[in-house]
């Protein structure tokens, strides 16, 4: 197939979020909005992702139209474990 999306080596490399090298100042502006956007903790954080987890709570999830508090909320359980994720909770999580 043509149109067939090709792996590259260059789209695996490592970023950083500081100034970047003399040589490679033309990435200033564009580190400048990384670093002010709202998920510049999120692409900083380096937490470990189990995917057998991630496949456990999306199994069992459903929506919760009257959470706790009364706002919506996803509830599932993982190995187990009621886990309920709100708004709220991804705000605290990604530090907003």
């Amino acid at each position: 197939m043509a149109d067939e999306l090709k792996f590259v080596e260059s789209h695996n490399i490592t970023g950083y979020l500081m100034d970047p090298p003399a040589a490679h100042k033309e990435f200033q502006s564009m580190i400048a909005g990384l670093n002010s956007c709202r998920i510049s903790y999120a692409l900083r954080a380096n937490p470990v992702i189990r995917k057998d987890l991630v496949i456990d709570f999306w199994r069992n999830a459903s929506v919760n139209k009257q959470g706790a508090d009364g706002a919506e909320a996803i509830e599932s359980k993982v190995q187990g474990s009621q886990v309920v994720v709100t708004e709220q909770t991804i705000r605290e999580v990604l530090e907003w």
